[in-house]
């Protein structure tokens, strides 16, 4: 059964990758924000598998009318 904690950790890395999309299509990225994504990106399989589904979700509202 999945705790309270787990679902507060996915949550949390999902807001991250979220939050990632965001910064990733709004700015240019200085060296030390794009040392800080790779190193994000490099902590778990999960951060990159919740950043390919929020450009899922993301390219999906964008074609939804």
């Amino acid at each position: 059964m999945t705790s309270d904690a787990q679902i507060d950790s996915r949550r949390q890395i999902a807001d991250q990758a979220a939050l990632w999309l965001l910064t990733l299509q709004s700015e240019v990225l200085s060296a030390e924000q794009r040392t800080e994504f790779v190193d994000w990106l490099r902590a778990s399989p999960l951060h990159i598998s919740e950043l390919l589904w929020a450009c899922q979700v993301q390219r999906s509202l964008a074609t939804w009318k």
